[in-house]
């Protein structure tokens, strides 16, 4: 099929589970050499980076070969992610530099790449925007690097870690960051050197990856870090993630200082810290506090924090809101969807499970007043709802229509006779609508690889 395809510039193949090796070796010999983009990732949570090459159960999918291969394939690909299960060694790497360097995008994980990669690539590339990087590697520091390494490369570590190399190299350009250890694990932005890089360039970034850092990495972006647009402190894979004292100081302090934030996801919430955002954060348009992902991996967390002063406070500050997770926020009521209707009259993606204080009337009321700009809601384990929701439903769409896409649940109340008539009746007038009662479909694992979360198509 490609060898037909001699104008292809993008491509993307994206797989789940990884990537097969000796089907990428058999594409590879076959890629159009007009190439701008390449895209090969892992989606869903099967993706892993290795800490070492003994510890993988299969072989890798990407190998030196296969990036030889490319180089010389696609000479003029400006944006590259090879971002599934890798190992790619230094000197492999090197070579992609050398016949990349005015790479615009790279996304690649391989547990052989570490800080000195970082700074390669920040020597060769300066009109990089975006960078991810995955590599257990990057949790050792470059001064024990360095007294490991030979003489020339742990002469260059070294000064790398004395005297702020990385952070004079890096891309004036590079506006997207993320250093990862492994899939959901960011490195220590509180530590050298990624410390030096925020300290002293932290300024020009517009989107940090950050899961799973903790507070002394939250304070230093709430220094330097101060025209971020896009911001991910989520926790990947923590269950029932408690703030303590010092850290709900920390998240508060910070998002007065973001002001220029329109995507933010954290590891949990309570009302001061949204009050906070609604304060500050006028410009928001999608916030997450652990809803989806949470439901794939385990128990949904529950927000014991998040009241409906809360809700408000937000809404009343963030009208652009158009992508909402409350998952577990199990003390709203019908005043919180009040205040969101009233406005956010953007919102088109709206997660309620777990919101287990809601009633009929309070969706109800959504639909009255967003049911033509809503795509997507989720109700599952709203146990509080009947069948009755089910009819007001049909009735609202039998008589304004809907731009819902995907409405989620209880089994409890799909299971009703009396809501399996009005799903029937809605089949008929709303054939795009997906009525769903044990998982909404869509599960949010970061802001990396997110799903754009639109059905309008």
């Amino acid at each position: 099929m490609f060898s037909k395809l001699t104008r292809l510039q993008h491509l993307t193949i994206a797989s789940d589970p990884p990537l097969i090796s000796s089907n990428l070796q058999n594409l590879v010999h076959h890629l159009p050499g007009n190439l701008v983009t390449l895209d090969l990732h892992t989606t869903g949570c099967s993706t892993a980076v290795h800490s070492t090459p003994s510890s993988r159960t299969l072989p890798p999918s990407i190998t030196d070969d296969f990036v030889g291969t490319v180089c010389q394939r696609c000479p003029k690909l400006e944006r590259l992610i090879l971002d599934a299960d890798s190992l790619i060694s230094e000197t492999c790497f090197d070579k992609l530099l050398h016949t990349w360097s005015s790479l615009t995008l790279l996304h690649i994980s391989s547990p052989a790449l570490g800080w000195s990669s970082v700074l390669h690539l920040f020597q060769s590339c300066q009109c990089l925007q975006d960078l991810s990087l995955c590599s257990s590697n990057l949790a050792v520091p470059p001064k024990i690097a360095a007294d490991k390494a030979g003489y020339s490369i742990g002469v260059e570590v070294a000064e790398m870690y004395s005297k702020q190399t990385l952070s004079a190299l890096m891309p004036p350009s590079l506006v997207s960051i993320r250093l990862y250890l492994s899939l959901h694990a960011s490195v220590h932005w509180d530590l050298l050197p990624a410390q030096d890089l925020m300290k002293y360039k932290g300024h020009q970034i517009r989107h940090l990856h950050a899961q799973t850092s903790f507070q002394g990495s939250w304070y230093y972006i709430s220094e330097w870090c101060i025209n971020l647009k896009s911001l991910d402190l989520s926790h990947g894979h923590q269950h029932n993630y408690k703030l303590s004292e010092r850290e709900e100081i920390v998240l508060c302090r910070l998002v007065k200082h973001l002001e220029q934030l329109e995507q933010l996801a954290l590891p949990a919430a309570n009302d001061r810290i949204l009050t906070e955002i609604g304060r500050h954060c006028s410009k928001l348009v999608r916030l997450f506090f652990q809803g989806w992902r949470m439901r794939r991996a385990g128990p949904l967390s529950k927000q014991l924090g998040v009241t409906d002063w809360g809700v408000i406070a937000l809404a009343e500050g963030c009208p652009e809101l158009r992508v909402l997770s409350l998952g577990g926020c199990c003390k709203i009521t019908i005043s919180s969807i009040r205040a969101l209707v009233f406005h956010c009259t953007k919102i088109e993606v709206l997660e309620l499970n777990g919101c287990t204080a809601l009633t009929d009337n309070a969706i109800v009321l959504l639909f009255q007043r967003l049911g033509s700009s809503l795509l997507f809601l989720d109700l599952l384990a709203c146990s509080k709802l009947t069948s009755g929701v089910m009819q007001s439903v049909l009735q609202h769409v039998q008589a304004h229509g809907t731009s819902l896409r995907v409405l989620t649940i209880p089994n409890s109340v799909k299971g009703q006779s009396a809501s399996k008539s009005a799903i029937s009746q809605l089949n008929k007038v709303a054939p795009t609508l997906s009525i769903r009662g044990n998982n909404n479909g869509l599960h949010w694992d970061g802001f990396y690889h997110c799903p754009p979360w639109s059905y309008r198509s």
